[in-house]
């Protein structure tokens, strides 16, 4: 990952998570979601995401569909998250031995059990951004439950070295 993909992140989760927020633990997957788990059109994914979000650049979003071809390591430093913000990367490994196992309806069970002051589990994607590094677009889903969870792609800009959220578009909700 390029280093401005963790800033961004954790911008998007400082910002995201107040100080009253409370879930005592983030749990993250520590490998990024791909193109492919974001539920865009098969047939023109850079012109649905331009629909979404008319004021990214053609830029951000080929960088975007670029990066997220395929899934990588996610890198994320707690020095860049505000002190109230807990993070857990998981590895694809623990989550698989959760997930897979039968039987499958008890799998959130053996989820909170094993993170019980968490909100579910988060996965990222890789962060597409524009040459000049003030636009950002990114994917987050959350997983909570077999009737809980949302995907939703988020652009990012930053005005004097502080991102900030420009807009979101719910990709999915279960």
């Amino acid at each position: 990952m390029r280093p401005i993909e963790s800033e961004v992140i954790a911008a998007f989760l400082n910002s995201e998570l107040g100080a009253d927020a409370k879930v005592k633990k983030l749990v993250v997957r520590d490998f990024t979601a791909t193109i492919s788990d974001m539920d865009l059109s098969d047939d023109n994914p850079a012109q649905e995401l331009k629909k979404g979000f008319p004021n990214a650049s053609d830029a951000v979003i080929a960088d975007f569909l670029l990066a997220n071809k395929s899934s990588a390591e996610l890198r994320l430093s707690e020095k860049l998250l505000k002190p109230y913000v807990r993070l857990e990367l998981v590895d694809k490994a623990r989550i698989d031995t959760i997930f897979e196992a039968k039987p499958f309806d008890k799998n959130w069970t053996r989820f909170y059990k094993e993170f019980p002051t968490s909100n579910g589990v988060m996965q990222f994607s890789r962060v597409g951004y524009d040459a000049t590094r003030k636009q950002a677009l990114l994917y987050m889903q959350n997983g909570c439950g077999s009737r809980c969870g949302a995907g939703v792609l988020v652009l990012m800009q930053s005005r004097l070295g502080i991102w900030r959220r420009i807009k979101g578009v719910n990709v999915w909700v279960s």
